[in-house]
């Protein structure tokens, strides 16, 4: 005989999609509870934002988590200073959710996420200042018997470590907010955002973290710009070009935190800061960061990290491009970096 199929009732129907296709806002949710919850570990909580990063990678599942106050409550994790890890995994999730969402990105500058992910890479950048500098002295004391000197060193590398893993993710976020988004590439520069950008290419000696950083200061560059050179008539786009530039040719670090991205042995590194050279000088800005002082003082075998000469700019591309003779395997950035040596000996004559 057959069998006679007896077709599924409405709960059961509904119980079986609950199993097949969980409902995403209550993952979400569980997620967020286990991420916020002061009693649980750190652990514990970092497992629960690494879940709702997973899940906000989803535009819609990004779209209600915002509807439901999620990231709001996300970003106070940004200030959880005793927690580096926790700070990394928030920064983590925000950056997911944003990445070339227009509405969200909108969104998100609403709730005042650029605020404390500027606040994040000042407090880090002074951080890792002090670390230094506390591992530093705490070397170097006379007093310091051989114990207690590995003690301070061992301390200061774990914070350099915990500092720089707050960064890179802090980097991810602002460069997902950022992209094609005036609005809050307006936010970031008066948030002192290009400040923070500069410190960090000229305080960071970890090449991934330079080139993020490298990568937003061009690209951020090459939109104002293009949006200037589009709408030259429109008064708003020129006073934001003029303000980029203006922090840009004002700051002393500039030019020689790219040259620090130029002289790593990272390869990927040095082509993000050809295109950051070039970027500088077709918007006019390169000339300015070129100390003319910084000339005399190399003559003289006195140079300092934040000078910038037009000689120094030359022999690191120089010593770029006969290493990509010898390999050739930069590509176009070869190219890129011939163009702007011809156009920097033009500005010798």
């Amino acid at each position: 005989a057959e069998e006679k199929h007896v077709p599924l009732t409405q709960s059961e129907l509904k119980h079986l999609a609950d199993v097949l296709m969980p409902n995403q806002v209550e993952l979400m949710r569980a997620a967020l509870d286990a991420a916020m919850a002061e009693t649980a570990n750190e652990e514990e909580r970092e497992e629960g934002l690494n879940a709702l990063q997973e899940l906000v990678e989803d535009i819609d599942n990004a779209r209600d988590f915002m509807t439901i106050g999620g990231f709001k409550q996300v970003l106070t994790l940004l200030e959880l200073w005793e927690s580096p890890s926790l700070q990394a995994s928030a920064a983590w999730v925000v950056g997911t959710a944003v990445q070339n969402q227009r509405e969200l990105q909108l969104q998100m500058l609403a709730i005042g996420a650029m605020e404390k992910l500027l606040m994040l890479l000042h407090a880090t950048d002074a951080a890792a200042n002090a670390t230094h500098a506390a591992g530093t002295m705490a070397v170097e004391a006379e007093a310091a018997t051989e114990a207690e000197a590995a003690t301070a060193a061992a301390t200061a590398a774990a914070t350099a470590t915990a500092t720089e893993a707050v960064l890179a993710k802090a980097l991810y976020a602002v460069s997902g907010l950022l992209r094609n988004c005036r609005e809050s590439q307006r936010a970031f520069e008066v948030g002192g955002g290009v400040v923070a950008l500069v410190h960090t290419l000229g305080r960071v000696h970890s090449p991934k973290l330079v080139r993020k950083a490298l990568v937003i200061l061009t690209d951020l560059l090459a939109e104002t710009t293009e949006r200037a050179a589009e709408h030259p008539n429109e008064q708003e786009v020129a006073m934001e070009a003029r303000v980029l530039a203006s922090a840009l040719r004002n700051s002393t670090e500039l030019c020689a935190a790219v040259l620090q991205g130029l002289s790593m042995a990272d390869q990927d590194t040095r082509e993000k800061a050809v295109d950051a050279l070039a970027g500088l000088l077709d918007a006019g800005l390169l000339h300015g960061a070129l100390e003319p002082g910084a000339q005399r003082e190399e003559n003289a075998g006195f140079v300092s990290r934040a000078s910038c000469s037009l000689s120094r700019v030359q022999k690191a591309l120089e010593a770029f491009t006969a290493e990509c003779d010898v390999r050739k395997s930069c590509g176009e950035t070869h190219a890129t970096a011939r163009d702007l040596l011809g156009k920097l000996r033009a500005l010798e004559m």
